[in-house]
């Protein structure tokens, strides 16, 4: 665990559950839940985004791309 201070949980692009820190919404904080399992799978998931969206800006220089989290809760 961080310094965060975790005040919701959600979803990151539906697959990773994670835990936010929602005190600065427009930059939250976001750690995988699941221990170290989680953390490669987080790591993993947002490599295939990341990939993502370098071919979605390549095909359509317009594109903008936003980090995929859904809040499930509060904590």
């Amino acid at each position: 665990m961080t310094d965060m201070t975790l005040t919701h949980k959600g979803l990151f692009c539906g697959l990773v559950p994670v835990w936010l820190d929602m005190n600065q919404p427009e930059c939250p904080g976001v750690e995988a839940r699941g221990g170290i399992l989680g953390e490669i799978w987080l790591d993993i998931v947002e490599g295939m985004f990341g990939i993502f969206c370098y071919l979605a800006t390549i095909a359509n220089p317009e594109f903008e791309p936003m980090y995929p989290i859904r809040i499930t809760g509060e904590l």
